[in-house]
């Protein structure tokens, strides 16, 4: 399906775990999305309404955060800013598919992202 750019930073991978300090490395990995959050922050208070940093962040709090109810809430304020970008829009649906199971609601904002980029698929 569309929509499945990929996103500026992030990690999900766990590192340094050949010390001797009994640690997993997770800290390291937690500290790349602490960084990667605090920047989209800093660019989404500089640009409250660029429609792309809106959908990154998103992106970023699917993908790396699981956090759905915020990457609803980015995706949606990324739709007001441009409600013709197909890739947003599915990824929109995909949200309330995962997270409400909402099949009607899901497939409206799917057939929306058909009409506004029907190319794209």
């Amino acid at each position: 399906m569309g929509g499945e750019g990929g996103i500026c930073g992030g990690g999900s991978g766990g590192g340094g775990g050949g010390s001797d300090e009994g640690g997993s490395g997770d800290d390291d990995s937690s500290h790349g999305s602490d960084h990667t959050e605090a920047y989209y922050r800093r660019m989404i208070d500089a640009n409250p309404r660029n429609p792309l940093i809106l959908s990154n962040y998103g992106r970023f709090l699917k993908e790396v955060r699981g956090d759905y109810a915020k990457a609803k809430e980015y995706c949606g304020r990324s739709i007001l800013a441009d409600p013709n970008d197909g890739n947003v829009l599915s990824m929109f649906a995909d949200l309330v598919w995962g997270s409400e199971r909402d099949a009607e609601r899901a497939e409206a904002y799917f057939d929306q992202a058909l009409k506004v980029a029907p190319d794209d698929w």
